[in-house]
């Protein structure tokens, strides 16, 4: 965190976009809510549910696919601006002083960059995330319906999961190449196969014994679990709410989870820039290892350990 603690600009930066995403998101919500106001009641006596028209019950759900893409897209963006500004860091942080930029210049360049040269690929990047992340839902639950209770310590060996698995390295392999991006300025295609080249275990530019690499990662699991678990216990309160207000179960339901989905995304925003700032510093330690050089040495030792007595 120190990182982000020397350049404020960056927690004002999330605040203004998270703004931005949230005023955002009010035509979207609204919308989703006409839509879903568009149906009749059931004719049948014993019955007063309400049924959502056919069209409108698709129109709705392009309107939602749409609404998580922009999401996913002023997200992308912060993580671009935070990966420039966390490389500036990282790379200039031994020349002296007065060489170096402020730090407001520094975020101001990341953004501009974010919003503007890279802006393409982070929409591409954001599609890609999109399609993996609900390709590995959709199959891991079809894994866990298909498997016989009886038979799911084979879980593991099922197809649904080989492939949620393979789609997995694809999901990130896309997060680092946002970073990637945002350190080097590469378009998304070149860019994702020089971070795939740099970044894979077997790639050409594997290089160095990152004994602890893969501990941070506990760090994104534990801000998504956070996460989760507080857009829960909302998502609990506006079903609640609306179920003792006299609504329909349906709209109890929506209630639910747009409660639930608006809280989660959030707070995934608020605290990702942690996420976002130990990824980058993970590329430029794999960046300075591929060059043969050490810009910052406490950075090898979060990602091999302090050195034992003896070794070099």
């Amino acid at each position: 965190m120190t990182v982000v603690l020397e350049n404020l600009p960056l927690l004002a930066l999330s605040l203004c976009l998270l703004f931005a995403a949230l005023v955002a998101s009010i035509p979207f919500l609204s919308l989703i809510l006409r839509l879903t106001l568009i149906g009749y009641y059931s004719k049948k006596p014993s019955d007063n549910s309400w049924h959502v028209r056919g069209y409108a019950g698709w129109l709705a759900f392009l309107a939602t696919v749409v609404w998580i893409w922009s999401w996913g897209v002023v997200r992308g963006a912060l993580r671009v601006a935070v990966s420039g500004v966390v490389g500036n860091w990282y790379f200039t942080r031994s020349e002296p002083e007065p060489a170096r930029k402020p730090s407001m210049a520094v975020a101001e360049a990341a953004f501009a960059r974010a919003h503007g040269a890279s802006l393409g690929s982070i929409c591409v990047a954001t599609l890609v995330l999109a399609f993996t992340q609900s390709s590995i839902f959709i199959l891991r639950n079809l894994r866990r319906i298909t498997t016989p209770p009886q038979l799911q310590f084979f879980a593991p060996l099922h197809p649904f999961e080989w492939v949620a698995s393979l789609i997995a390295i694809f999901d990130t392999l896309s997060n680092q190449t946002l970073t990637y991006i945002g350190l080097t300025g590469e378009p998304f295609w070149s860019g994702s196969r020089k971070a795939r080249e740099l970044l894979s275990p077997g790639g050409k530019h594997a290089k160095g014994k990152a004994t602890k690499a893969l501990d941070y990662s506990l760090l994104s699991f534990l801000l998504t679990l956070s996460s989760l678990s507080i857009s829960v216990v909302t998502a609990i309160g506006g079903f609640v709410y609306a179920a003792h207000s006299g609504a329909p179960t349906l709209n109890a339901a929506l209630m639910a989870l747009l409660t639930g989905g608006v809280t989660f995304m959030t707070i995934s925003f608020a605290l990702g820039l942690g996420r976002d700032a130990a990824d980058a510093l993970f590329v430029c330690y794999r960046l300075d290892i591929d060059a043969g050089v050490k810009n910052c040495p406490e950075a090898f030792e979060a990602f091999e350990g302090r050195p034992q007595s003896g070794e070099v």
